[in-house]
């Protein structure tokens, strides 16, 4: 896909539910700039990808604080 098509898919109001979310399954991409690209990246919640990268990031979160519980015990 060429960066035209990035910017015709992100700029299409039926790939945004709500205004907020970002859901295209045609769209590879993960994370995808805001409609307002100064606010940063937000996840395309219609790409399977998406919902591995939340888990990793959930038990990431998780093994932190789990060792920090331990530390802590110490």
């Amino acid at each position: 896909m060429e960066e035209n098509d990035f910017n015709r898919m992100q700029n299409d109001d039926n790939n945004w539910k709500w205004g907020l979310l970002y859901f295209n399954p045609d769209d590879p991409r993960i994370l995808v700039p805001k409609r307002n690209q100064y606010l940063g990246l937000t996840l395309n919640f219609g790409n399977r990808r998406t919902g591995l990268y939340l888990l990793l990031c959930g038990l990431a979160i998780s093994l932190v604080y789990k060792i920090m519980e331990l530390i802590q015990r110490h």
